[in-house]
Formats: C-alpha cells, sequence, structure tokens
C-alpha cells in the first residue's frame, strides 16, 4: 500500500484507474475544492472518509497534503524500457525521453516529471542508486503527472544510452556550463 496526497494527484489517479483503497478527507476541508474528486470518486464507488486534520497528518506526514490523500493498493509500478520504447513506436512520433541522473530530491523529480510530460515525453528513465524514487512528494509536485508518463527505474544509465542509440535515439546532455545555448541546438530529431 502507499499514500498520495493533493487535490491533483488524488484526481489523477483516480482518472488513470488506480486502485485506490480509501480517499481521507480532512475534516473542515472546503467540499467545493473537492468536488472534482468526490464526484469521480462516486463514479469509481471509491469510499471517502472525513478523519481529524492531525489523523490525516498522521498519514502524510505533512502540511502540504491540500486536505486529501488517498490510499492505493500497491506500490509504483515502473515501467521496463522496452516498454517505454513500444510506446514510442506505436505512436509514430519522433522519439523524446527524458534521463535524469543522481536526482536526489523528490520534489525536483516531480517538477522534472511534471514538466517532461507537459512537454510530450514518451518516457522518463531514472537511476535505481543514488537517486530518489516516486515517492508521495514526488507525486504532489508533479500534480498527478507521475500517473500519465510511463517512468523506468534502471541500474545502468549507460547501457540505457547504448540501447537507445541502437534504436536510433541522439542523445543531448543538459550541462550547466555548455557553451551551447539549448535554444539554438538542433534537437529536431529523435531525442
Amino acid at each position: 500500500m502507499r499514500i498520495i496526497y493533493g487535490i491533483n494527484p488524488v484526481l489523477e489517479a483516480i482518472r488513470a484507474g488506480e486502485s485506490i483503497e480509501e480517499i481521507f478527507v480532512a475534516a473542515g476541508v472546503a467540499r467545493k475544492a473537492l468536488g472534482p474528486i468526490i464526484k469521480a470518486a462516486e463514479s469509481a464507488r471509491i469510499t471517502i472518509k472525513t478523519i481529524p486534520a492531525g489523523e490525516l497528518y498522521g498519514l502524510t506526514h505533512t502540511e502540504k497534503d491540500q486536505g486529501v490523500a488517498a490510499l492505493i493498493r500497491g506500490e509504483f509500478r515502473y515501467r521496463s524500457l522496452d516498454e517505454i520504447i513500444k510506446a514510442w513506436k506505436g505512436s509514430g512520433e519522433r522519439a523524446f525521453f527524458l534521463i535524469l541522473d543522481s536526482i536526489q530530491d523528490p520534489r525536483n523529480l516531480g517538477a522534472l516529471i511534471r514538466s517532461a510530460t507537459l512537454a510530450g515525453v514518451h518516457g522518463v528513465i531514472i537511476p535505481k542508486d543514488r537517486a530518489t524514487g516516486i515517492t508521495p512528494a514526488t507525486v504532489k509536485t508533479s500534480a498527478g503527472a507521475t500517473e500519465h508518463v510511463l517512468i523506468a527505474r534502471e541500474t545502468n544509465l549507460v547501457r540505457v544510452i547504448e540501447r537507445l542509440k541502437e534504436e536510433g535515439v541522439w542523445v543531448a546532455a543538459v550541462e550547466a556550463d555548455a557553451p551551447e545555448n539549448i535554444y539554438n541546438a538542433d534537437l529536431k530529431g529523435d531525442l
């Protein structure tokens, strides 16, 4: 079981068909703000339980839960590199992947996933070691984007890059001290 929290993440989890066991709402939270969640939960026949705000904090361990959390069956489902490549090839579009290395802060990861999803990536690839994975804080910061983008957690990013190159994908790296400006780079192919 895992907990996610925040209005958008809970709503997106319902929309994505996650196996939600129960939704918790803090007593005193304005029901108007939670209207879309309540409507979606009722349609999906998900139980909504009102609990004291302190009890919700005990589940989320944050004051940034927006008064709502969901208990989801199972752990976050990472995808394989093969699944992400298959999704790209099935789309008929140019490849667009985001590979992240050594991201330690779950909120930074969530912000990158949110931006990448809005930019139209086919998948996000993160390392298994020396980096954060998908946490409740990542899901919250992503505004629920983790429910809609394929995310792989791979052991060896060098092998991931080699595999993508075998598929005809070009690799471009972003470096703070790079001499070329990203806006001047040719990023039109499979990337």
